[in-house]
């Protein structure tokens, strides 16, 4: 018997151990997922500012070549002018 309630008062030890450790890897989870969240808003954020951004550029792509060949159409006036 003396040895049985030595048993059962070691898993008693170990199981008090265990719910200490779930508490803390529980609140160590939520930490975690708290910041998993930030970075993945952050992460839609710049890719939405990724898509802006390639549609400006497309945008102004299109102004450049429509300047470039405005500008090739004027200098070819201007040397049939000359």
């Amino acid at each position: 018997e003396p040895l049985f309630e030595g048993y059962i008062e070691t898993l008693r030890r170990e199981a008090e151990c265990v719910e200490a450790d779930s508490g803390r890897l529980a609140s160590e989870l939520n930490h975690v997922q708290e910041v998993m969240e930030g970075y993945k808003k952050k992460y839609e954020e710049e890719v939405a500012l990724r898509t802006t951004a390639e549609n400006e550029f497309v945008v102004l792509k299109k102004d450049i070549d429509c300047a470039y060949l405005r500008k090739a159409d004027l200098e070819a006036n201007v040397e049939a002018l000359r």
